[in-house]
């Protein structure tokens, strides 16, 4: 692999897959929703092949990773804006740009398996899928657009991730919540956090570990159209989450549940099995979670110092 496009590199895991990448000495086209200063990446608009064909027929791409999605979005036309009609340009406009046999790696969501028994956890990879947020069903339509892609003979790979936890993380994640309370607590902010339901168990992955998981699937022989999980194969409690955030903070932060903040219905329990993954590639050890609390820690602490 010498030349990559990424599609939502301005975003979280695109950021870091761009850093990882360069460090690879892959030569590297960012495709984001407007333009960013600094890295000089193509301005591109989702909703239109002709925006694409161009940028791709410039870019010449040895592999696509296709990472643009919207997760969390008022609007709801967002999520199949993006998540679906995004990756249907995309596969026509590598066709239009001469470039039907470029690889096309499309990320995924453990979301699209839906709520799962738990006698069926770990989730594996053929589990049906029985998505009941517009996050999971639109992301579920991009993976059988996938798989219908490589079924015509398309080199596709999907791959599914977990929760991705990492400095810079989305807003939206309780994770990112919890850091921010905690680091306005370490700058004279308040020392209780509100949270809501602690109990559910939830499978996390530190960034750093699915860039190198990504490499390793990118770069092995995998069928076209396979879907492989990345996930760190096991539920971790957000009770044991928080109390390891605050413990890594030193601790003297007390926690309050707010009823406002509890979800009816929520999932007790969703986390992926790894075992496709590690028959695949063999990859290295996860980082440990403290050490990625740490670092989630110290970007919220930066930030709360810095708005200081």
């Amino acid at each position: 692999m010498k030349t990559a496009v990424v599609t939502g590199a301005g975003g979280f895991l695109g950021r870091h897959w761009v850093r990882f990448l360069e460090g690879e000495g892959v030569a590297v086209h960012p495709f984001t929703g407007r333009a960013r200063s600094g890295r000089g990446p193509h301005a591109i608009d989702p909703t239109s092949q002709e925006s694409l064909v161009p940028a791709l027929r410039a870019a010449a791409p040895d592999v696509v990773f296709h990472l643009a999605g919207v997760a969390d979005s008022r609007e709801l036309a967002d999520y199949y804006r993006i998540n679906v009609l995004y990756a249907a340009n995309l596969f026509a406009a590598l066709e239009a740009a001469g470039l039907p046999d470029r690889q096309v790696v499309l990320i995924g969501t453990a979301a699209e398996y839906g709520p799962v028994d738990v006698s069926l956890l770990p989730i594996v990879e053929d589990a049906p899928c029985r998505p009941q947020s517009h996050y999971g069903i639109s992301k579920l339509a991009q993976t059988q657009m996938g798989q219908a892609m490589a079924r015509a003979g398309r080199r596709v790979l999907i791959v599914r991730p977990a929760n991705i936890i990492g400095p810079g993380m989305p807003r939206h994640m309780a994770l990112q919540q919890f850091a921010e309370q905690v680091a306005a607590a370490l700058h004279g902010g308040p020392r209780t956090i509100t949270t809501g339901d602690l109990g559910v168990l939830r499978d996390f992955i530190d960034v750093d570990d699915v860039c190198r998981r990504l490499w390793a699937l990118s770069r092995a022989d995998v069928p076209s159209g396979e879907i492989v999980n990345v996930s760190s194969g096991r539920g971790v409690a957000m009770r044991e989450l928080l109390d390891r955030l605050i413990a890594v903070a030193g601790g003297g932060i007390d926690v309050r549940t707010d009823p406002a903040k509890l979800r009816k219905n929520d999932v007790r329990a969703h986390f992926s099995s790894a075992a496709k993954l590690e028959r695949l590639v063999h990859p290295p050890a996860l980082a440990p979670i403290d050490d990625t609390l740490r670092r989630v820690l110290a970007a919220c602490e930066s930030a709360a110092g810095g708005a200081g």
